[in-house]
């Protein structure tokens, strides 16, 4: 079942989404764990420099003290053995004395033909003999050593692919690199996509798809979605998150008395960006913290309910408004008979980012409309039969409207921005010239559905 449908504006969304995104809590913890880290070591490197010193030092002393002892105790070079006179030593050394002595060497024992004397009795220079049978034996070797190299064809289809002696034609051949590519290729979007934001819900299973449509071929299909911990009722497109910084996403309304925000642009969120009200799981993340950080052992109990965030509506939240003009605030109505408004940015505030609450309606709030160029003047239509117009900057006034049935929706013309049209449950469909909304009678009134309610409107931009 799809209880909610909303066109992403163009050129919002990001044309490379990501995987992932680290939410605050998950920054401020590896802040702190860095912070803890980096502190560790800079205790660990004041210490290990103090010993450096320290051991600078000593070895220092022990330097200075054997310098004093060699100098006090000089030998003389002439009584040191021969090898260790180091200032008579020559690199040069005479190699027809070392050859000599070599050869001498060589014929203390050997027979009439010995090692080192040819046939006519005359000394050889074994060095060059050494040379000589070292080539030979070098030639031997490669002499021996078999062809084993096979010919080899080329690979012609190849060679073409890589454009080898000018071919300018794709080929057969295949880059495995593009592979690597594939998923980002399904991922990333192109110019000319288009995006929908769908609540969906199947059996037990709620979620938010977000769909692209490919202009240039008419197709469409899931581009990714998000899980929803509760059925969805209504949907609010945004580009402003709680920290003051543009992007994508979406505000969802549930049955829950929280308002979570997501980032459309994360292709598999853990969770929303920030909820505005909703249960106060601030006592229940300050364990789950502690259990991180190795303070606490084991995990605790997530399913425990706590009490409200301060501001939060206590029911349902039936209908959203993301401001346009003041893109940072969105209006909210619920079955709790109110309609409150929220500034994303102070979530982390005393108040939660509760701006105000209005309650001007006695029944369940089913539609929000902030105007789309006066960024104050809100619009809001309930099932007590009334549609009223607040202005932001004094909330506890406005001006109201009595119709003939429930509404269901509501929708500033974008053309004439001064009237507001009206869907209600009995099928027809109201415009109120609200610069006249005193007056009680409609600019004009049609029948939409003759069987069955209308239960919403929408125009063409």
């Amino acid at each position: 079942m799809i209880s909610c449908i909303e066109w992403i504006p163009k050129g919002v969304a990001d044309p490379n989404p990501k995987r992932y995104e680290l939410s605050k809590a998950e920054r401020d913890l590896l802040d702190e764990e860095v912070d803890a880290v980096e502190d560790d070591f800079d205790g660990v490197n004041a210490v290990e420099e103090e010993q450096e010193e320290e051991e600078m030092g000593d070895a220092t002393k022990q330097a200075t003290t054997a310098a004093s002892i060699i100098a006090a105790n000089k030998i003389d070079p002439s009584s040191l053995p021969p090898e260790l006179r180091m200032d008579e030593y020559s690199d040069d050394e005479d190699e027809s004395n070392i050859r000599s002595r070599d050869i001498g060497q060589l014929l203390i024992g050997n027979d009439s033909t010995g090692l080192g004397i040819d046939e006519n009795g005359n000394v050889e220079d074994i060095y060059e003999d050494m040379e000589s049978d070292d080539d030979e034996d070098d030639d031997d070797d490669l002499a021996d050593v078999p062809d084993t190299r096979e010919f080899m064809e080329s690979d012609v289809r190849g060679l073409e692919a890589m454009n080898f002696g000018g071919y300018t034609g794709t080929g057969d051949y295949e880059d495995d690199d593009d592979d690597d590519d594939s998923d980002a290729d399904d991922t990333n979007l192109r110019p000319d996509d288009a995006l929908i934001i769908v609540a969906k819900t199947e059996e037990d299973f709620a979620s938010l798809e977000i769909l692209c449509y490919e202009e240039s071929t008419g197709n469409i299909f899931v581009h990714h979605d998000i899980p929803l911990p509760a059925y969805p009722l209504c949907l609010a497109h945004g580009t402003i998150n709680n920290e003051g910084s543009a992007g994508n996403f979406v505000a969802v309304g549930t049955f829950e008395p929280g308002i979570e925000i997501w980032n459309a642009d994360i292709l598999n969120p853990l969770e929303p960006t920030v909820v505005l009200g909703g249960d106060d799981t601030s006592e229940i993340d300050a364990k789950w913290a502690k259990s991180l950080g190795g303070k606490k052992k084991g995990r605790p109990n997530m399913n425990s309910r706590s009490s409200l965030k301060v501001g939060s509506h206590t029911e349902a939240v039936m209908s959203l408004s993301w401001n346009t003009v003041h893109r940072q605030v969105i209006a909210s109505g619920s079955a709790d008979h109110t309609v409150k408004l929220w500034d994303i940015t102070k979530s982390d505030d005393a108040t939660c980012g509760n701006a105000a609450t209005l309650t001007h309606h006695s029944n369940k709030v089913q539609s929000v409309r902030w105007h789309p160029s006066e960024g104050t003047i809100l619009a809001t239509g309930g099932y007590d039969r009334i549609v009223a117009i607040a202005d932001a900057r004094s909330p506890n006034s406005s001006k109201k409207v009595k119709i003939p049935a429930d509404c269901e929706s509501l929708a500033w013309d974008p053309h004439h921005p001064h009237l507001l049209n009206v869907a209600s449950e009995d099928g027809t469909v109201t415009c109120w010239d609200v610069r006249n909304f005193d007056t009680n009678k409609p600019y004009w009134q049609m029948v939409a559905h003759e069987f069955g309610g209308c239960s919403d409107i929408s125009f063409n931009r």
